[in-house]
């Protein structure tokens, strides 16, 4: 399977390539008033308002560090009605993609607040790399926030 790796923090994360539209750099978004810290904001994505998750905000409770490496990963949201939508996940050090065997997938311990949002992880020598799942990483309340957006879009 094709994975985007990318960093958060210290931790090493990835993709499914599947998932992945396109990366973008890190560029301005329209910031949404009284939204929750981990809503980066809304991205002009070909004439389409795309609202915009900072991965480290909602897995460290800190922003993504504005570095060159930083981007946009846009990525496609399964919609509760089946239908998809684009979605932006900022990640820092997104500079790779590699090819592994589902093979290679392990289950570690993860507490129930990270089994919301990963899917497993893959052993690289001694480090481990994270999968996240995209379709878990925005909530209810977030959901709730964009649906309007989502229904138009989809």
């Amino acid at each position: 399977m094709l994975l985007l790796n990318f960093h958060l923090g210290d931790g090493r994360y990835a993709i499914s390539g599947h998932d992945v539209i396109r990366v973008l750099p890190l560029v301005r978004l329209q910031k949404i008033h009284n939204a929750p810290p981990l809503v980066a904001g809304l991205l002009n994505y070909g004439g389409t308002l795309v609202p915009v998750i900072d991965l480290c905000q909602l897995l460290l409770n800190r922003p993504c560090e504005a570095m060159v490496s930083t981007r946009i990963i846009m990525v496609e949201y399964r919609l509760p009605n089946n239908e998809t939508s684009p979605l932006g996940l900022i990640a820092e050090d997104v500079t790779e993609a590699t090819y592994r065997d589902t093979s290679d997938l392990i289950s570690p311990f993860m507490s129930p607040e990270d089994r919301r949002y990963l899917s497993g992880a893959i052993l690289d020598g001694e480090e481990m790399i994270h999968l996240l799942d995209v379709q878990t990483v925005v909530g209810e309340e977030i959901r709730a926030m964009f649906h309007d957006q989502w229904a138009i879009n989809g």
